[in-house]
C-alpha cells in the first residue's frame, strides 16, 4: 500500500487513535505513519489532523516529530520520524516484568517527555503502553499518540475521561471527584506504567468502568516491593507516590521525578543497590496550585470512607 508516495512496509501495532505503520519516503528514508482507523469518519480524520498540528507546536524529546499531513483518497495518516522501537505493549505482552535497569531508563526517558509536554501547557491524558514506542537495549521511549491530549487550560473541571482503557486513568479523570484534570494526571498513568513493568501486573483489577472508578479513587495498590521482593524499596515509593489518589501528593513537577529516578539509577548501576532517601527534595513545582485536600476533619472523612466502602462491598446505600 502507498500513500502520499510513502510505501508502508509493515503494521507495528494499534495506539489508541491510530494504526501505527513503518514506512518508506520514495527516497529511502525510513518513517513511521499514523493512519486513521479503516472506515473512519470525517471526525476521526479530523481529530487525527488536529494530533497532527498538535505534535508540530510541541518539538519535545520523546514525542513523535511530524513530517506531513496526508489526506487523500487512499486514507488520512501523519508521517512522523521513524524511531527504531517495538510498542511496549507488545514488549509486555512477550516479558510481563522487566529488571530494574530498564524499568528506571524507561522511567528516565518518560519523565524527560512529560517535562517538555507540561512547560508546553499540553496535559496528554493517555500515557500507556500503546502509545508508547520502546528502544529496549537503552530504554528510550517515543510518545506516537496524543489524540486525547489537550491544553493546560482547556480541560474541563467535570469532564469524564473518554478512555480507551481504564486501567490507565486518573481518579481526576473518572468526573468523580469534581477536580480539574492537570498534568499531575499523566504522573498518575505513568506510575500505572511503572508499576505493571515492575510487578507484571497492573495495581488494580476489575471488569466494567464503574469498579475501575472506585480503584482509581478508593482502593490502595499493594505496593510494588511487597508484589516483587526484586524491586527496591526507594523505587517502589517512587511509584506509590505517583499512583496517589489526590493530585497534591503526587510529584508536583516532571523535574522533581526526574531528580528521584536518576539518583535510583544511578545507585542501581554503581552497587546493584539503592539506599533509602527522601522522596521529592528537588520537587519544586513551576505553577501555583491552589490545593484542594481537606485539611483536619480526619474522624469525619474517615466515616464518609468507610461509608463509601461498604456500599460498594454490599451494594446497599
Amino acid at each position: 500500500m502507498t500513500i502520499a508516495n510513502c510505501q508502508i512496509i509493515d503494521r507495528i501495532g494499534a495506539t489508541a487513535g491510530s494504526d501505527l505503520h513503518r514506512g518508506r519516503l520514495t527516497d529511502g528514508t525510513p518513517v513511521l505513519l499514523k493512519l486513521a482507523a479503516q472506515y473512519a469518519d470525517e471526525t476521526q480524520a479530523a481529530r487525527l489532523k488536529r494530533e497532527y498540528l498538535l505534535l508540530q507546536s510541541l518539538g519535545v524529546a520523546g514525542v513523535a516529530r511530524p513530517l506531513a499531513w496526508v489526506d487523500e483518497r487512499a486514507g488520512s495518516a501523519v508521517i512522523v520520524e521513524d524511531f527504531a522501537g517495538e510498542l511496549l505493549e507488545a514488549l509486555l505482552a512477550r516479558e510481563p516484568r522487566f529488571d530494574v535497569t530498564l524499568c528506571l531508563r524507561i522511567a528516565h526517558h518518560l519523565a524527560v517527555a512529560l517535562a517538555g509536554i507540561d512547560a508546553a501547557r499540553v496535559i496528554h491524558r493517555d500515557i500507556r503502553p500503546a502509545n508508547i514506542l520502546v528502544e529496549p537495549a537503552t530504554g528510550e521511549v517515543l510518545l506516537v499518540d496524543f489524540s486525547m491530549a489537550t491544553e493546560a487550560n482547556a480541560v474541563s473541571t467535570h469532564a469524564a475521561a473518554a478512555a480507551g482503557d481504564w486501567a490507565y486513568v486518573s481518579p481526576e479523570q473518572t468526573g468523580r471527584m469534581n477536580r480539574s484534570v492537570d498534568y499531575r494526571s499523566d504522573c498518575y498513568l505513568m506510575g500505572v506504567v511503572l508499576y505493571r513493568m515492575l510487578t507484571g501486573r497492573l495495581p488494580f483489577q476489575a471488569s466494567d468502568p464503574l469498579e475501575w472508578t472506585h480503584c482509581h479513587i478508593a482502593r490502595m495498590p499493594i505496593p510494588p516491593a511487597e508484589v516483587a521482593p526484586h524491586v527496591p524499596q526507594p523505587v517502589s515509593d517512587i511509584v506509590m507516590k505517583l499512583l496517589a489518589k489526590l493530585p497534591e501528593d503526587r510529584y508536583q513537577s516532571a523535574q522533581g521525578l526526574r531528580a528521584d529516578v536518576d539518583r535510583c539509577l544511578a545507585q542501581w548501576l554503581a552497587s546493584g543497590q539503592i539506599e533509602p532517601f527522601a522522596l521529592g527534595a528537588q520537587d519544586i513545582p513551576e505553577r501555583f496550585q491552589v490545593p484542594h485536600r481537606l485539611y483536619g476533619r480526619d474522624v469525619e472523612v474517615e466515616r464518609l470512607f468507610g461509608a463509601f466502602e461498604r456500599m460498594a462491598a454490599t451494594g446497599q446505600a
